[in-house]
């Protein structure tokens, strides 16, 4: 299986020059755990998430650039659902940016994963 069938198309992100509290709201309306943060081009440049948030040294007030990940971690659209979850693994990261032809066509979560990992299992008796 493929990235390309379990990823979200769907890509909420925000800006780095975002307010904080903006941030948190549009995870929160989204119903999301993480998203890329992206510069005034659109490329990606990082990543925030609620953890970010949950964290007690993050401000009430400030932006996004200051508490964000500047870790993004990519992979292939036509990557396999094992080079996915080894690469997850690998970089300790909960998701990665789904790129086809160097631009940004997805995000793929440990959550995206987990229903293409159990279809490789078959049922116990």
């Amino acid at each position: 299986m493929d990235v390309k069938n379990l990823m979200t198309c769907e890509v909420y992100s925000v800006a780095e020059d975002d307010d904080l509290k903006s941030a948190a709201q549009l995870l929160k309306d989204k119903r999301i755990s993480g998203a890329p943060v992206v510069s005034k081009d659109g490329r990606p440049v990082g990543m925030v998430s609620i953890a970010d948030f949950a964290d007690p040294a993050c401000p009430e007030d400030g932006l996004v650039k200051s508490i964000m990940d500047t870790t993004v971690v990519c992979i292939d659209s036509g990557a396999t659902l094992r080079e996915a979850a080894e690469l997850m693994i690998k970089e300790a990261e909960h998701r990665l940016l789904v790129l086809a032809d160097g631009k940004m066509v997805g995000i793929l979560s440990a959550l995206d994963v987990l229903p293409g990992l159990l279809r490789q299992f078959p049922d116990s008796p």
